[in-house]
Order: C-alpha cells, then sequence, then structure tokens
C-alpha cells in the first residue's frame, strides 16, 4: 500500500481569477502540508473516463477486471501522476498532501470514489470582479464573449451546490470568500479556521504567504489589498454597457444571490433597466 493514499488530499478548486494561485500557494506555505505546486486540469478527464465507463454496460461487460480493481488503478494513476517525486516513507511532520484542480459536472459523479480522502477547499470571489479579470487577463481573454465569461464564474454555485448535496462530500467542503483574504484579521480568521478543519496544526504561515504576495499579476492594476485596489473592483461595472449588464444579470444573478453579492447598479436604480430608462 501507498501511504500517500492514507493522507487527506487537499484538493484546491475554483474559477479561474477567483484567487486559486494564492489559496492554492498559501495553503502549500503551511509546513504540514506536501503540494505538488501543480494545476492537475487532466483529473477532470480521468475522472469523466471512469464515470463514462461505468455508466456504459457494455463497457463495464469488457473489462477484464472488476469495477474496483479498475477503478483502483485509475486511482493509483492519478497519485503516482500528482506526487511523482515523493520519497518514501514520507517525512513524518507531513499531514496532508495539497493540488489544485477546476472541477466541472460531468466529474462530480466520480470525484469522491475516485479520491475518496479528497477534502475540498473551494475559493469564491464576487462575480463581476471575476467576470472584469476575465475579459482583460491577456490569455483567459482572448476569444470569450462577455456571456462565456458569465457562465464560467456561474459555475462556482455549481461546484458548491453539488458538495453540498451530495451525500459523500457534504462534510468535505470547505469554502473561502476572497474578500476574506485581503485584510490581515479576517485572512487570519479563515486560516486558522481551515487548518483546524483540516486538523493541521495553528501556523501563521499560510496568512503570511497572502499578506506577502497577493499583488494582481495584471498590468495597469493596483493590490487588491489597497483602498485603491479596493475601490477600483467596486467600480468595474461601470465600464459595461446595458447588454452586458443585463447579460450578467440574467446569467450570474442567481449565483451573486446565492453568495451574497450585491449586483451594485440595482441597488442604484432598483426601479430601472440596466440601461437606467
Amino acid at each position: 500500500m501507498n501511504p500517500i493514499k492514507d493522507l487527506p488530499l487537499i484538493l484546491v478548486s475554483g474559477q479561474a481569477r477567483s484567487g486559486t494561485t494564492i489559496l492554492t500557494k498559501a495553503i502549500a506555505a503551511h509546513p504540514q502540508v506536501l503540494s505538488n505546486g501543480k494545476e492537475n486540469n487532466w483529473l477532470r478527464d480521468l475522472a469523466v473516463f471512469v464515470q463514462d465507463t461505468f455508466a456504459d454496460d457494455s463497457r463495464v461487460n469488457q473489462l477484464a477486471v472488476s469495477k474496483d480493481r479498475f477503478l483502483a488503478h485509475f486511482r493509483g494513476a492519478a497519485y503516482r501522476n500528482l506526487f511523482p517525486e515523493i520519497a518514501q516513507p514520507l517525512d513524518a511532520n507531513i499531514k496532508a498532501l495539497s493540488t489544485f484542480s477546476s472541477l466541472r459536472e460531468d466529474m462530480f459523479e466520480m470525484l469522491p470514489a475516485m479520491l475518496p480522502n479528497a477534502l475540498l477547499v473551494n475559493i469564491v470571489r464576487n462575480g463581476i470582479e471575476v467576470v472584469n479579470s476575465r475579459i482583460k487577463h491577456e490569455h483567459i481573454g482572448k476569444g470569450r464573449s462577455f456571456a462565456e465569461h458569465c457562465v464560467a464564474w456561474a459555475h462556482s454555485l455549481d461546484v458548491v451546490l453539488w458538495a453540498e448535496k451530495n451525500g459523500t462530500m457534504k462534510d468535505r467542503l470547505f469554502v473561502v470568500r476572497h474578500e476574506q483574504l485581503l485584510a490581515p484579521e479576517s485572512c487570519e480568521e479563515v486560516f486558522s479556521k481551515l487548518q483546524a478543519w483540516l486538523k493541521l496544526d495553528l501556523s501563521p504561515a499560510c496568512c503570511r504567504f497572502v499578506q506577502g504576495n497577493f499583488v494582481s499579476q495584471n498590468r495597469d492594476t493596483v493590490s487588491p489589498q489597497t483602498n485603491a485596489g479596493i475601490e477600483k473592483r467596486k467600480l468595474a461595472w461601470q465600464n459595461w454597457n446595458a447588454d452586458q449588464r443585463a447579460e450578467f444579470e440574467q446569467l450570474c444573478g442567481t449565483a451573486m444571490n446565492h453568495f451574497g453579492f450585491p449586483i451594485p447598479w440595482k441597488i442604484q436604480h432598483p426601479n430601472t433597466s440596466p440601461d437606467g430608462a
């Protein structure tokens, strides 16, 4: 038996431009966590392949091994590719492994079975900020419409609702809100709760990493921790036209409401249409 499979696997997830990188690296900074330092979106494809196989009776009948053994082979492959350089035995100080993978609906059913020790730490950020950041990003923003960015962010709610409602995942979900990482007090509070939930010793390393590295990688932007950065994010929607605001409301309104993020133009003009008519 490979001992790494007995350790909790902290699976960080979230939509692009939501703070996934800073959260992944902050967790990896904990002295009891061993991270592979990679984004591993191929995990989705692996889970989907097994899920599609099990959903097709003809494929199941073609298996040369039992379904449990088939799944165990793919679970082993996942760990071997996630942590290929791990020395055995592990340092006794290591209490958890960590990595990042974005999630999607077609892998939900198989994820708990493929990674039974996975603990999902999902970060959520205000949809207006995420959509605005995605549009401006030199890679993510290329070739995608405004609506596609809205749909991508709205998927944040799908992930959280799935984990909350899934019998094997509802107690294995911890949601971090992006705004909690901005101020020292709330940052310390959220990491204290997260480390307790993960059964790790309390360490200042996670919050210290955030405080020392939380700056935007976009050009011509300011640190999200400064007052100027906070005000700039609040006003990002003012560059959107009426059609974009209406589209955002239609595609992201339910998720915004669920997470408690206000839609500012509706607050300012609750009885008017997005174009101010």
